[in-house]
């Protein structure tokens, strides 16, 4: 919140909204945590929604292959680094 003349209040809470991502090791799929943490004492963390996203096949063989010793190529990492940039966008227009 601010005051009058754009300025923050010292008296108002902030929120702070934010959706976390990750993938674990198991390479299943994608993890989606919606937050909302609001500063103060005690500082207050609420859990709004979570969704799991499965990797499709083309991209659990992706991960796979660039996780084998030897497999790996560069050109294989970027196309993985794309792959599953698409499916977290899809996962955050999901939550």
């Amino acid at each position: 919140m601010t005051g009058a003349r754009g300025r923050p209040r010292h008296d108002a809470t902030t929120v702070v909204r934010a959706i976390g991502l990750i993938s674990g090791t198991s390479m299943d799929g994608i993890d989606a945590a919606a937050v909302e943490i609001a500063d103060g004492v005690p500082l207050r963390a609420e859990l709004r929604a979570y969704l799991t996203l499965p990797y499709p096949a083309e991209i659990r063989a992706a991960l796979l292959e660039v996780c084998r010793a030897g497999q790996g190529t560069a050109l294989a990492v970027c196309r993985l680094t794309t792959l599953d940039s698409v499916e977290r966008a899809r996962l955050i227009e999901e939550a």
